[in-house]
């Protein structure tokens, strides 16, 4: 690992324990999650699709996708 490459990881690991306290990381506001699950209900497609979950966080997002899908690992 490089030192830049340990920095970033340094940072990221330490904001870690705290990320999803930030405003609506953890998307804890009721009217919050209601508005993102509007968003992507409208975004997703209709049918059968494979969705990558790559480099999204805490999966907060990810999370209320996967809950209307079938996951596949």
């Amino acid at each position: 690992m490089t030192d830049d490459s340990a920095a970033i990881a340094g940072y990221w690991d330490a904001a870690a324990s705290t990320f999803e306290d930030e405003p609506d990381h953890g998307l804890r506001s009721a009217p919050t999650r209601a508005a993102w699950a509007r968003l992507l209900d409208a975004w997703m497609p209709s049918g059968s699709v494979d969705v990558l979950d790559l480099g999204c966080g805490t999966g907060s997002l990810s999370l209320p996708v996967s809950s209307t899908m079938r996951p596949r690992v």
